[in-house]
Order: C-alpha cells, then sequence, then structure tokens
C-alpha cells in the first residue's frame, strides 16, 4: 500500500512540472480550461485529503501510544518518536496536496481523480488502524 502511495507521488512530481513557462505567462498564453465549480470541487476534495491524512496521522500517534497497534509502513521508522513521526507525515501530506495543486492547474480530471483516490487510501488506513486497535484491547 505504502509503495502504490509513493508511485502516485512520483506520478505528480513528474507530470506536474512539464510546462516550463512562468506561471503568470503560462497563464496569459493558456485561458484556464476549469470552470469555477469544477475548482470549489477540487476545493472540497483537497480538504477531504488532508482531513484524512491529519486523522490518519493522529489515530495512528494515539493507538501507538496505547501500544494497540504498531507502524508497517511510511513512518515506521519515526513511530516511537511522536515529532519526528508527526511531521514526517505531515510533510508528506502537505507536498502531495502542494503536487496535486500544481497538477490541477494544467490537468484538472487528472489531479481530482488522484485526489479522490489518495483520500480514500488515507480514510480505508484510518478505518483499518481503529480496526486493528480495537481487535487487541
Amino acid at each position: 500500500m505504502t509503495r502504490a502511495l509513493f508511485v502516485l507521488l512520483a506520478l505528480l512530481a513528474t507530470v506536474a512540472p512539464m510546462h516550463a513557462q512562468e506561471p503568470q505567462a503560462r497563464a496569459e498564453a493558456e485561458p484556464s480550461q476549469t470552470h469555477p465549480s469544477d475548482d470549489t470541487k477540487f476545493r472540497v476534495m483537497l480538504g477531504g485529503y488532508v482531513v484524512a491524512a491529519t486523522t490518519d496521522t493522529a489515530v495512528s500517534m494515539y493507538h501507538i501510544g496505547n501500544g494497540t497497534v504498531r507502524e508497517r509502513g511510511f513512518g515506521a521508522p519515526w513511530q516511537d518518536s511522536p515529532v519526528a513521526f508527526a511531521l514526517t507525515k505531515t510533510a508528506f501530506t502537505v507536498f502531495f496536496a502542494y503536487q496535486l495543486e500544481r497538477l490541477h492547474r494544467t490537468h484538472p480530471k487528472a489531479a481530482f481523480t488522484l485526489g479522490i483516490v489518495a483520500t480514500s487510501v488515507e480514510a480505508t488506513l484510518v478505518a483499518r488502524t481503529a480496526y486493528l486497535a480495537h481487535q487487541h484491547p
């Protein structure tokens, strides 16, 4: 599951910077292809992703602190250091959201779809962590 997230992040990192023009010059050369309602949908989706990722971090930290679960994925090396764990997962969330924002400028549908997938993955991780924590009281 973690490898899939890294593949998606790598895809974002390679697709977003395809245009080397200055953002202002590009905006003048290419009129915006997004409809205002599409932009609102994207903002709501992006907010949902950030909420899901933050909830994943909080739930993981809570249950790791209780000793009911252990991190096996991305944050495993830092799970015993709460500050490093939170900073690492938060930095990943911010970087992913930033790359989604950049991709949205040129490929709004792809950014929205990728954001929905990432939000779903984060929500699944939250549900899985909560389920595992309740299996081992």
